[in-house]
């Protein structure tokens, strides 16, 4: 397999708004990438818990994400923008959001904090459609 292309330097503009538990990712296609994808994934920063929240890409998606995710806590946000690779079902990530937003719910539209791509990045794994 091959490894991720990773591209911009500055990464996908993504604003976040929180209404109650629901986290809602507008995500700007920024990558000057022909015919790339941009949507959003979401991930719960509670290490300690045996299954922390992730909300993966869904490349349906594009543009705005909304999920409602179960539990109070810090969220951190990533805008992904990939392309289509060489091979059926191959895709490449072009960008992403660095440093991921985090938000805390309940709460506002204000992030709490940015944190690193190497701590709070909720994708896992190769980007599938």
């Amino acid at each position: 397999m091959p490894p991720l292309a990773i591209g911009a330097q500055t990464g996908v503009p993504v604003n976040v708004s929180v209404q109650g538990r629901g986290i809602t990712a507008s995500v700007t296609n920024n990558t000057g990438v022909a015919g790339s994808v941009c949507t959003a994934a979401i991930g719960e920063l509670d290490f300690s818990r045996p299954d922390p929240y992730r909300s993966e890409p869904n490349w349906e998606d594009r543009g705005t994400v909304t999920v409602t995710v179960p539990r109070d806590g810090y969220y951190a946000v990533t805008g992904v923008c990939v392309t289509e690779g060489t091979q059926p079902g191959e895709f490449e990530v072009v960008s992403y959001t660095k440093p991921a937003k985090v938000v805390t719910v309940p709460g506002g539209a204000t992030p709490e904090a940015d944190c690193g791509m190497s701590l709070c990045l909720p994708v896992r794994g190769t980007p599938t459609p």
